[in-house]
C-alpha cells in the first residue's frame, strides 16, 4: 500500500483555488484610482463645514513653518478653547501632520480635500491586490476594489475634512492587510516588521485602525492562504502587530498622562442599562450590514433611541441581519468558500472593535464614517458572490450596475457637505427628531444674522432652537425620541438666549430682561461652561450693566482662558469703557486663537488705533483688506487712520470705495460725512449722515452730528427724532447731559417721547434721569399703564419698593389683559422674595402671552417656555 507523504508545499483552505501573485499594472491602477475618485470630486473647493471651522479655522499652528511639532504633540482639540476638550481622547498625529502639510501649500480648504481623496485612491489600488490574494481572479478583484472605492458610505469621510483621519487610517489599514496577506502567501518567513510599522502608522492616523488585529485574524481563519507549518510562523505577524500597538499606546500614555492612553475617555453617556447597551451593539452591527448592502439613507446624525428594547419593531431587521451574518459566515467557512468567507469575516471583524465601547464613538455611533474598513470586506463578499454566477458577462454587468449606483448615490450626497447651511439643513430633513441638527442649524442661522442683520435668519434660528427644546422636553418625558444629551439642552437654551439678545437689539424696545433671565438660568444650570457666561454678559451689556457684564466675561475666561469669543466680547466692552490697552490685548489674544478671523482683525485694529498704535492698526487693516477684498470694513478703518493723519482726500477715496462695496454700511457713510464736513462740502455731508443714520441706527456719532447740523439750520422738527436716537445711544455722561437739556426743551411735555426716553434711562440704570421723563408723562397721563410700568421700575431703582408695587398694581388694574404689567409684577414679586405671589403672577402673565404668527411666533413660544419654567420653579418647595 502506498503511503501518502507530507508535502513540503503549504496547505490551503479547501475550495480556494490558488492564484498567481498580483502584478502591478500601472494603467489598470490609474483607471481604478480615477474611477473611485470620480463620485467625490464635487466636494473639491467646498467651504469648511462643522468641526472644520475649529480644526482648521482656529488652529494657530497651521501655515506656520514651526507648527509641525505642536500639531503632532497635542490632542486634536487642544488649544482651541473647547469646553469638552478634557473628555475627548483623540490624538491623531499623522492626520495632524498632513493637515499642517496641506496648510503649507495653501490656506484654502482644497489641499485638505484633495489629500484624502488621493489616499483613498491608493487604498482602492491595494484593495484590488488584497482581493487577488484572497482568491478572487480578475476582473472580479478589480470589481471588488471598485465597489469598495465608490461605496456611498465613504462620502462622510471624503467630503468632510475633519473626518479625513478615517481615510488615511483606512487606506493604511488596507495596505497593512495586503502586506500581511502577501507575507502569508510568500511562506510566512521571518517576522513581517513592515506590517507592524504600517499598522502603527495607521493607528497614528486614527485609533479605528485597531481593526487590523481582528481583520488579520479573519484572513488567517477564513481566506485560502497557505497555512504556516510552525507555531512561531502563526505568531510572528501578531508579534509585529503587537509591537506596533504597544508603541502607539506608549506614545498615547505620554501625551495624555494616562496609563490607558486616553482610550477610556468619553464625552457621552446614553444613560441606558446593560441590556440596552448590548442591544446597541447588535443594532450597530445589523444597521451597518444593512447600510453596506443598501446605502439609501446616508445620515451623519443617526441617533440612538434609549427607550427602545429588544422587542421594538425597529430592532427586528438589525437583529435578523446580525444573526444571518454569523450563520452565513459559519456556512461559508464550512463550505470552504474562501473569498466569500474572507469578505464576510473582514466585514464583521472591522465592526467588532467599534462594538467594544459604542459610546466611544460619540453621540452618533452609527455614523457612516465608521464603516470605511467594513466596506472593504463587503466589497470582497459582493465580488465573490458575483464570481460564482454561471454567466460571467451577466455577473460583471450586475457588478458594474452596482458600482454605478453606489457612485451616483455618493455623488448626490456630496453637495450636502459643501457648506454648513447645506449640511445642517440636510441633516434636519434626514433626522427631524434629533435635537443636534436643529440647534446646529440654529447656530448657522445666527451666524448669517450676525453677517447680514436681516430678519429671516434670526427667525429661522429661533424656530430651530425651539424645535431642539421641544425634542429635549419629549426626551425628559421618556418618549420614544432619539437620545438627547445635556449638551443638546445647553446648546438649545444658549441659542434661544442669543436670539432674545439679537431680538432685543432690533425690536424697538431694547428690553434685554428676558435674555438676561435666561442667561442667568443657563449659568445656574451650567456654572462651569463659559459660553453661558458670555451670552449673559452680552445681555447685561444690553441692559447697560457694564460692571456685571465685565464680571461675567472674566468668569468665562477663568473657566476657559483660551475662549476666543469671551476675549473678543471683553475687548469690545473694555473699548467701550475707554480701557484701550486692555481691550487691545484681549482682541489680539482672540486673533491668536482664531487667526485671520475678520471681526478679530477689525476690532484689534480699532483698539490699536485708539491706543495710539497706528502702525499696528494700519498693518492689521491692510491684512484684513488683502484677505477679504469684498469687505468694506477694512477700507473704513484705513480711511479713519488716513483722516487722523490729515490725509482727507485719501480717506475720502477709500470711503467712496467702501460705499461702492457695501452701500448699506452705516460706518462708511458716517465717516464719509465727517470727511466731507472737514472738506467744507456741507450738503454732501448732510446726505451722507442721513444715510449713516438710516443704515446704522445703533451708531451714536452720526445721529449726534446730524442733529447738530439740523439744529444749526433751524430744522428743529427734523432734528428731534435724531436727537432722541442719539440720546438712546449715548454713553458719555457729558454729551448725554447736553442732549437731555436740548430734548427737555424740544419735546412736548407728557408725550410719547418722554415715555421712550424714560425707558432708555431705566435700561442704562440712570433712574434719576428716568424719573424726570416719567414724571412729565404721568403728569399729563396719570392712568397710562405703560407709563406706570416704567415708573414702577424707576421707583424700585431709587429704593422705593412700596411705591413700585402700588404703581404695578394700578397698571394691572387699568390693563387686566395686557402682558407687560403682569410680567413686570411677577418679576418684582420674585425680586422681593414673595415666591407664591410671584408664581401666581407668572401664571397670569403666561395666560396673556398673545398668539403670534409669522416673525413673532418663535419669540412668543420661547417666552411661554420661560414663564412656564419660572412659575414651576417658584411653585416647587424651596431647597434648604
Amino acid at each position: 500500500m502506498l503511503q501518502r507523504t507530507r508535502s513540503s508545499a503549504p496547505d490551503r483552505t479547501p475550495g480556494a483555488a490558488p492564484t498567481a501573485p498580483p502584478t502591478w499594472r500601472p494603467w489598470t491602477a490609474l483607471a481604478l484610482a480615477l474611477l473611485v475618485m470620480l463620485p467625490y470630486v464635487g466636494g473639491l473647493g467646498s467651504s469648511l463645514v462643522y468641526d472644520d471651522r475649529l480644526l482648521l479655522g482656529q488652529q494657530p499652528w497651521l501655515g506656520d513653518a514651526a507648527g509641525l511639532w505642536p500639531m503632532v504633540s497635542q490632542t486634536m482639540w487642544q488649544g482651541l478653547g473647547l469646553e469638552l476638550t478634557e473628555s475627548v481622547g483623540y490624538w491623531r498625529p499623522l492626520f495632524a501632520a498632513l493637515l499642517w502639510a496641506g496648510s503649507m501649500v495653501s490656506h484654502q480648504p482644497w489641499p485638505h480635500e484633495l489629500l484624502p481623496l488621493l489616499a483613498h485612491a491608493v487604498g482602492a489600488v491595494f484593495a484590488r491586490r488584497l482581493a487577488r490574494r484572497l482568491g478572487l481572479r480578475e476582473p472580479f478583484a478589480f470589481l471588488a476594489a471598485l465597489l469598495f472605492g465608490v461605496h456611498a458610505v465613504h462620502v462622510e469621510n471624503l467630503a468632510w475634512i475633519s473626518a479625513g483621519a478615517g481615510v488615511y487610517s483606512g487606506a493604511l489599514l488596507v495596505v497593512t492587510l495586503e502586506r500581511f496577506a502577501a507575507w502569508r502567501a510568500g511562506g510566512s518567513r521571518g517576522v513581517p516588521w513592515a506590517v507592524g510599522c504600517l499598522f502603527a502608522a495607521a493607528l497614528l492616523a486614527k485609533e479605528s485602525a485597531v481593526a487590523v488585529l481582528p481583520m488579520a485574524l479573519a484572513i488567517d481563519l477564513c481566506a485560502g492562504l497557505p497555512r504556516p507549518a510552525a507555531r512561531r510562523q502563526w505568531i510572528a505577524p501578531y508579534l509585529a502587530l503587537g509591537m506596533g500597538l504597544a508603541l502607539w499606546i506608549g506614545l498615547r500614555t505620554a501625551v495624555f498622562g494616562d496609563p490607558a492612553g486616553g482610550l477610556l475617555r468619553t464625552f457621552v453617556d446614553f444613560g441606558v442599562d446593560t441590556s440596552r447597551t448590548w442591544l446597541l451593539r447588535v443594532e450597530f452591527v445589523g444597521g451597518a450590514l444593512g447600510l453596506l448592502g443598501w446605502p439609501a439613507e446616508l445620515v451623519h446624525t443617526r441617533a440612538v433611541y434609549p427607550e427602545r428594547g429588544w422587542t421594538h419593531p425597529a430592532m427586528v431587521l438589525p437583529i435578523a441581519l446580525t444573526v444571518a451574518a454569523v450563520l452565513a459566515l459559519v456556512f461559508l467557512r464550512r463550505r470552504g468558500r474562501g473569498p466569500a468567507a474572507a469578505g464576510l469575516a473582514l466585514t464583521l471583524a472591522a465592526l467588532a472593535p467599534l462594538c467594544v465601547r459604542p459610546e466611544g464613538q460619540g453621540m452618533f455611533p452609527l455614523a457612516d464614517r465608521f464603516l470605511y474598513q467594513a466596506a472593504l470586506g463587503a466589497a470582497v463578499l459582493a465580488a465573490a458572490a458575483l464570481a460564482r454566477l454561471p454567466h460571467r458577462p451577466a455577473a460583471l454587468a450586475i457588478g458594474a450596475a452596482a458600482a454605478l449606483g453606489l457612485g451616483v448615490r455618493g455623488a448626490l450626497r456630496v453637495p450636502d457637505w459643501n457648506d454648513d447651511r447645506s449640511f445642517w439643513s440636510a441633516e434636519v430633513a434626514l433626522s427631524p427628531d434629533v435635537a443636534t441638527p436643529h440647534w446646529s442649524l440654529g447656530r448657522v442661522e445666527l451666524e448669517r444674522y450676525r453677517q447680514r442683520r436681516a430678519p429671516e435668519p434670526l427667525i429661522e434660528a429661533f424656530v430651530a432652537f425651539n424645535r431642539a427644546q421641544d425634542i429635549a422636553q419629549a426626551a425628559a418625558a421618556h418618549e420614544d425620541v432619539p437620545f438627547v444629551s445635556r449638551d443638546d439642552v445647553y446648546q438649545a437654551n444658549l441659542g434661544v438666549a442669543w436670539c432674545l439678545v439679537f431680538e432685543a437689539e432690533v425690536d424697538g424696545f431694547n428690553d434685554f430682561t428676558t435674555a438676561r433671565e435666561l442667561g442667568e438660568r443657563i449659568v445656574e444650570a451650567h456654572p462651569l461652561r463659559a459660553a453661558g457666561w458670555v451670552v449673559l454678559a452680552v445681555a447685561e451689556i444690553g441692559e447697560r450693566d457694564l460692571d456685571a457684564a465685565e464680571a461675567s466675561l472674566r468668569r468665562a475666561l477663568e473657566l476657559h482662558a483660551d475662549f476666543a469669543e469671551a476675549h473678543h466680547n471683553l475687548g469690545q466692552l473694555l473699548l467701550q469703557r475707554g480701557r484701550f490697552g486692555e481691550a487691545r490685548r484681549h482682541f489680539e489674544r482672540a486673533l491668536a486663537l482664531r487667526p485671520d478671523q475678520p471681526d478679530d482683525l477689525l476690532w484689534s485694529a480699532r483698539a490699536n488705533a485708539e491706543e495710539g498704535r497706528r502702525d499696528r492698526a494700519r498693518e492689521l487693516g491692510d491684512r484684513m483688506a488683502a484677505l477679504y477684498p469684498n469687505d468694506a470694513r477694512p477700507l473704513v478703518l484705513l480711511a479713519v487712520l488716513d483722516g487722523r493723519a490729515g490725509d482727507r482726500l485719501e480717506a475720502l477715496d477709500r470711503l467712496e470705495r467702501a460705499v461702492a462695496l457695501d452701500p448699506e454700511n452705516g460706518h462708511a457713510h458716517a465717516e464719509r460725512g465727517k470727511v466731507l464736513l472737514a472738506l467744507g462740502r456741507r450738503e454732501e455731508a448732510l446726505l451722507a449722515l442721513r444715510r449713516a443714520c438710516e443704515f446704522g441706527p445703533d451708531l451714536f456719532e452720526p445721529h449726534y452730528n446730524l442733529a447738530a447740523l439740523l439744529l444749526e439750520d433751524g430744522l428743529d422738527e427734523l432734528a428731534l427724532p435724531v436727537l432722541m436716537q442719539a440720546y438712546r445711544l449715548g454713553v458719555d455722561p457729558g454729551l448725554r447731559a447736553r442732549l437731555l437739556g436740548e430734548l427737555a426743551v424740544a419735546l412736548p411735555a407728557g408725550g410719547d417721547g418722554d415715555l421712550a426716553l424714560a425707558a432708555v434711562d431705566v435700561r442704562r440704570g440712570d433712574f434719576a434721569a428716568a424719573e424726570g421723563w416719567i414724571e412729565r408723562r404721568l403728569a399729563a397721563r396719570p392712568d397710562d399703564p405703560a407709563a406706570l410700568v416704567v415708573a414702577a421700575k424707576v421707583s424700585r431703582g431709587l429704593g422705593r419698593p412700596a411705591q413700585a408695587l402700588e404703581r404695578l398694581e394700578r397698571a394691572v388694574e387699568l390693563a387686566p389683559e395686557d402682558l407687560a404689567p403682569r410680567l413686570e409684577l411677577a418679576r418684582f414679586l420674585e425680586g422681593e422674595g414673595d415666591r407664591p405671589a410671584a408664581a401666581r403672577a407668572y401664571r397670569e402673565a403666561l395666560a396673556r402671552v398673545p398668539e403670534a404668527e409669522g416673525n413673532q411666533a418663535a419669540g412668543a413660544a420661547a417666552l411661554r417656555a420661560q414663564l412656564e419654567v419660572r412659575a414651576a420653579e417658584l411653585e416647587a418647595p424651596e431647597s434648604k
